[in-house]
């Protein structure tokens, strides 16, 4: 069975997740220190909360330079949430707080005078290309405040894979 590692920080409830990758078939090895995050083959990155508060725990841990290198080293990694915005520049709910920087990106938070925020519901995700098997006709599940503000191209420029999501006008 393959395995993937998993980073807890104590920023959620990851009992679903642990479940849902076992049902999907791996096994899931706990990181416990840097020192894993270097030996993983698969990372999986969850995170509920405010953007500073899990940089400045990474941080903190020293988890922020072996997470670097394992991006950069072209390894599979999924950032779920707030796991996921580490990897950008900043964020304007922490602009004091240097995110990676790996994503030369900065996320937003959503006008909330047109809309309710949090964005929360199901939703479709647009690709240029199939990618993890995401497809344009399957729904999914949102719960977020914050977006990058979305430039065609950009991001695919800097060797990313795209999918993106519309909530009201943005």
């Amino acid at each position: 069975m393959p395995t993937v590692h998993l980073l807890d920080y104590v920023a959620g409830n990851i009992r679903s997740l642990v479940n849902a990758i076992e049902k999907v078939g791996y096994t899931v090895e706990w990181v416990k220190s840097p020192e894993d995050v270097e030996k993983a083959d698969r990372l999986i990155l969850p995170g509920v909360g405010h953007f500073g508060h899990c940089l400045n725990q990474l941080s903190s841990a020293g988890y922020l330079p072996a997470i670097r290198k394992h991006v950069q080293a072209g390894k599979p990694f999924m950032g779920i949430c707030v796991g996921l915005q580490v990897l950008f520049e900043g964020s304007t709910e922490a602009p004091e707080v240097a995110g990676l920087g790996l994503v030369k990106a900065k996320l937003d938070r959503f006008d909330d005078t047109t809309k309710s925020v949090p964005h929360i519901g199901w939703n479709s995700a647009a690709s240029n290309k199939e990618f993890f098997g995401l497809r344009s006709d399957s729904k999914y599940y949102y719960v977020h405040s914050y977006k990058v503000p979305y430039v065609k191209g950009q991001l695919e420029e800097q060797g990313w894979s795209v999918a993106t999501a519309r909530y009201g006008d943005e």
